[in-house]
């Protein structure tokens, strides 16, 4: 699935394929600091490579974890280039990775089903000193990062989809891929958070324990959007209106303004909020997640420290 809300840069997210069949193979690699993480291959153990097949239509999990490796040096993780709307508050998160000519931004962005690179090359680079092949989408990229830069490509929900646990350190602009979650501060709110495949090829993270304007609610975790996200036909006060896109292309207009948001019982806060009369990407994405969900979570809403995603968990730091 394409991201829901696209990045309100200078630029806009030019529509990518929305299916993907992508062979993920078996938990290899010694991920960050002697823990592992996972490797996408494509099943053999021969190449290394991602098998993209554009309509196919299937996806296949190979193997388990293997066995802990032992003496492997310690890793730093990945750099995390981190933008922000206003002074402490999140509009994008970039990992940098390891290209042929350098390294290039990819958005994080869990609105999206799979990891790929923009192209019409697989890409072999490192996440987190875990060797991966990325798949390609070949396509235009419409839109720049706040920085200038076009990103490369996509960081998906498919980096925690097997159980691995995905540690977005943005006070120290580093980015971490745990086989098993870190230890994580008690001051963190915590919220559950579930992985939910949508047939064969797309997939959608799901928080819970969520209050909006004190009414608990399930939202969509999107870290392409800057913003809470939500579906309404009632006006709210001292709204601007947006013209933008989905992560498909299509015209969208959304209205911004503020709502208060706890998590678990936690304290309120105000944050910025989006709201939709009409997003037909967004409202068939709620029917094939359930129904039960009312809208996306996005950045701006998880504080400005640390936010750390997996098995079953979203935590984060103010």
């Amino acid at each position: 699935m394409a991201s829901l809300a696209p990045p309100r840069s200078a630029g806009r997210r030019s529509p990518v394929p929305l299916f993907l069949a992508v062979v993920l193979a078996g938990w290899t690699t010694l991920g960050c600091l002697g823990g592992e993480a996972p490797s996408l291959t494509d099943g053999a153990g021969s190449d290394g490579v991602v098998a993209a097949d554009l309509g196919v239509g299937e996806l296949r999990t190979v193997d388990a974890w293997s066995a802990s490796h032992e003496g492997r040096p310690t890793c730093k993780g990945t750099p995390l280039k981190v933008f922000d709307e206003k002074p402490g508050t999140l509009l994008q998160l970039a990992a940098s990775l390891p290209t042929q000519s350098g390294s290039a931004p990819f958005l994080i962005d869990t609105g999206s089903a799979w990891s790929f690179v923009f192209g019409t090359q697989n890409l072999s680079t490192e996440l987190c000193c875990v060797s991966v092949s990325l798949p390609h989408v070949a396509g235009k990229v419409g839109w720049q990062l706040p920085d200038g830069t076009t990103p490369a490509g996509l960081l998906g929900s498919d980096l925690v989809s097997e159980g691995a646990t995905l540690d977005l350190r943005i006070g120290e602009n580093r980015l971490f891929w745990w086989r098993d979650p870190p230890e994580i501060p008690t001051a963190a709110a915590r919220v559950p958070l579930e992985y939910r495949p949508i047939g064969s090829m797309d997939a959608g993270l799901v928080a819970s324990e969520i209050y909006l304007d004190g009414k608990k609610v399930r939202l969509m975790l999107d870290t392409g959007s800057p913003h809470v996200l939500i579906m309404s036909a009632t006006p709210r006060p001292k709204e601007v209106e947006v013209h933008t896109f989905d992560g498909m292309g299509n015209p969208v207009t959304l209205y911004t303004s503020t709502i208060k948001i706890s998590f678990a019982g936690g304290p309120e806060r105000v944050v910025a909020v989006d709201r939709a009369e009409t997003f037909p990407v967004l409202e068939q994405t709620i029917v094939d997640l359930g129904g039960d969900v009312a809208g996306l979570l996005g950045l701006s809403a998880l504080g400005h420290q640390r936010i750390v995603l997996g098995r079953g968990l979203l935590a984060f730091l103010d």
